[in-house]
């Protein structure tokens, strides 16, 4: 009988949301969140000066808020005086100043209260000019949203200063990501609000994402503070910089031509899971794809996820709504691509488009063979997944690979909210069937919440180094191996 309080969770949510932020609440309590939370000066426009106010940032959630309680782009929303919502800025147009034309200069940046000065405006937005600078200023600074982030913008015909565009004089590398998403364009041409959470038709593209050079294996770095006035430094963030839709037949012609100069003819899919941005997405292909030094073409699969922790069910029915979509693309990549090699690592709620898609493929005469297939903290029902999906599924690859952990709290999360079990989870819950290696990655060090541990990890990675790039099976790779009556499964060592 289940307990009481787990009973009435369950009851007042009955869509599956509050179960789930619940735990997810008590479970961040229990590592001491009073300790975690840092308080942070940020600087807005107030009339015609800048000035600083503190606010308060939660590591857990991402949230910045001030004394009131509200978060800080609600209190603040770039509205009058940035130029985050006026069209030239949007449209990247040049713009006049003290009668000199300037252009848009390199990315938006943080810029400190005391380096610059107001010095005018444009078009009801302030123009600044740096502190202690007289008479025409070669770059200027236009706010474009509350936090101190600016636009650089530097006068026509000046000699830039000191770009970052010689490779080797760059602080980061590029990653080139192939992609395919059925998300919906918001409309904002900046490549990471190009696409939404809304859906949309099927669309494919090119991206570019840098990795800094001081990149920790494992590690997504980004900003101190994940809101939307946040500035990106390629020297020390992993940034997506630039994005080129495609249509399809230009991809596909792209990609091919890529594969033939590339060193293994391999492409590598990743599918994103639940409460993730298409951004986002691109940074993790990205990131995954460097440290294990894949030396194929990355791809991904970005579905409309809503990117909110208050969105669980709505992306559930976005995960089912796109599994069509997702099969298409797959079966196009691998007749299409003239790749020799065809991998897939699906994390969390992603792992349900991989599996419906390969089910479905199971079902065809003619289906093309997948190579890897990685199933990563799966967020499927267990007892589902060892009855009808691992039976159909493991005809479609080379080789199935679930890692399952006891430390994620986000699936246990998911047990709470659906009543059952989830594939993802570890103990004597631990998913081990015929046809499909299950690892145990229990002993690992996690994130707070221990779901994101398959591209956080250096033991992880390094499995999955051997396995995608090596073909090697768990005895190989030297895992200690346990057994469930005739079955064996394996632990990743500490």
């Amino acid at each position: 009988m289940r307990p009481p309080v787990i009973r009435r969770l369950r009851s007042v949510c009955a869509g599956g949301l509050l179960a789930m932020l619940a735990f997810m609440t008590q479970a961040a309590a229990s590592q001491t969140t009073r300790d975690t939370l840092r308080s942070v000066q940020l600087c807005v426009i107030q009339g015609r000066s800048l000035t600083t106010v503190t606010a308060t940032y939660d590591p857990a959630t991402g949230d910045t808020t001030v004394t009131s309680g509200q978060r800080f782009s609600e209190a603040y929303p770039a509205i009058a005086g940035y130029a985050a919502s006026a069209t030239w800025y949007i449209s990247n147009e040049p713009i006049t100043f003290n009668g000199q034309p300037y252009q848009r200069f390199g990315p938006s940046r943080v810029v400190g209260i005391t380096e610059v000065t107001r010095a005018g405006e444009y078009q009801g937005v302030g123009v600044f000019t740096g502190t202690g600078v007289t008479g025409a200023s070669e770059v200027i600074y236009v706010p474009v949203r509350p936090g101190c982030e600016f636009q650089p913008y530097i006068r026509s015909g000046s000699r830039p200063p000191a770009p970052d565009e010689d490779p080797r004089e760059r602080t980061y590398d590029l990653v080139a990501v192939y992609y395919a998403t059925d998300r919906a364009r918001t409309g904002d041409r900046r490549p990471s609000r190009f696409y939404g959470g809304a859906r949309g038709r099927l669309e494919y593209g090119m991206a570019e994402v840098s990795i800094p050079r001081r990149h920790e294996t494992g590690a997504l770095e980004s900003p101190p503070w994940l809101v939307s006035f946040t500035w990106e430094d390629p020297s020390r963030h992993i940034v997506l910089r630039k994005l080129r839709p495609l249509e399809r037949d230009g991809m596909f012609n792209r990609l091919r031509a890529h594969l033939d100069r590339s060193d293994r003819k391999a492409v590598l899919v990743f599918v994103h899971g639940y409460n993730v941005s298409f951004r986002d997405a691109a940074r993790r292909t990205a990131q995954i794809t460097h440290d294990l030094r894949f030396r194929g073409i990355p791809v991904m699969y970005s579905w409309p996820s809503d990117a909110s922790r208050a969105a669980y069910t709505r992306d559930e029915a976005d995960a089912e709504w796109s599994t069509p979509n997702f099969q298409a693309f797959l079966e196009d990549l691998a007749s299409r691509s003239g790749a020799a090699e065809v991998h897939v690592i699906a994390h969390s709620m992603g792992n349900r488009l991989v599996t419906g898609a390969m089910r479905s493929m199971a079902a065809r005469r003619n289906a093309p063979r997948l190579n890897q297939v990685v199933l990563t903290a799966p967020d499927i029902d267990a007892e589902v997944f060892a009855r009808d999906i691992a039976p159909a599924i493991r005809g479609v690859a080379q080789r199935v690979t679930l890692y399952a952990s006891s430390n994620d709290r986000a699936l246990r999360a998911s047990r709470v909210v659906h009543g059952a079990p989830r594939a993802g989870e570890s103990g004597p819950r631990l998913v081990v069937v015929r046809g499909v290696d299950t690892i145990d990655a229990s002993f690992v060090d996690t994130d707070l919440l221990g779901h994101s541990y398959f591209a956080q990890t250096a033991e992880l990675i390094d499995d999955l180094f051997k396995l995608i790039l090596h073909g090697q099976d768990p005895d190989s790779r030297r895992l200690d191996s346990r057994r469930r009556g005739e079955l064996k499964y394996w632990l990743l060592p500490r």
